[in-house]
């Protein structure tokens, strides 16, 4: 039962793993709060990596990779108006 319950564990950490679309890679909190506060809004699996060796945010989505703090927060820009047009247009699918 106990080996059960790893593997279990396992395969919940590795679908987590597969589930995270956006990935922002900083060097520390504090200097990019309001990148943060964006991420955590989006209606978007995402997580927060701290990297000391950075020496620009990176915003990682899937294939896609952005650098630089305007152009992170273009794409957020994007991808909040997309995400906010596929669910409005999806609403009526569903009661």
């Amino acid at each position: 039962m106990h080996q059960l319950l790893k593997v279990l564990l396992f395969l919940s950490t590795k679908r987590l793993e597969q589930v995270i679309m956006l990935e922002l890679q900083i060097t520390n909190t504090t200097d990019y709060k309001l990148l943060i506060d964006r991420i955590e809004q989006i209606l978007i699996p995402s997580k927060i990596t701290i990297i000391a060796e950075a020496t620009t945010p990176i915003l990682l989505d899937n294939d896609k990779s952005v650098e630089g703090t305007s152009a992170i927060h273009n794409y957020l820009d994007e991808l909040e108006s997309f995400s906010k047009q596929w669910y409005a247009c999806r609403c009526d699918m569903f009661p």
